[in-house]
């Protein structure tokens, strides 16, 4: 399994604690993009694995 591989707004939710429609709703108002950089596929958006685990856990990025 790739490790290097980007959370789904499921997955990240989950990761981050908080529903998905919170989630959703602060990356289309522009909110997360300076601290997680999430990029969309289509429309589907992806969030890089390392900056959400950092910012779960609190580590620095």
């Amino acid at each position: 399994m790739n490790d290097n591989k980007p959370y789904t707004v499921r997955e990240a939710a989950a990761v981050l604690a908080v529903p998905e429609s919170t989630l959703y709703q602060q990356l289309e108002k522009g909110k997360l993009n300076d601290s997680l950089n999430p990029y969309r596929i289509g429309r589907t958006w992806r969030l890089p694995k390392g900056k959400v685990d950092a910012m779960a856990f609190g580590e620095a990025a």
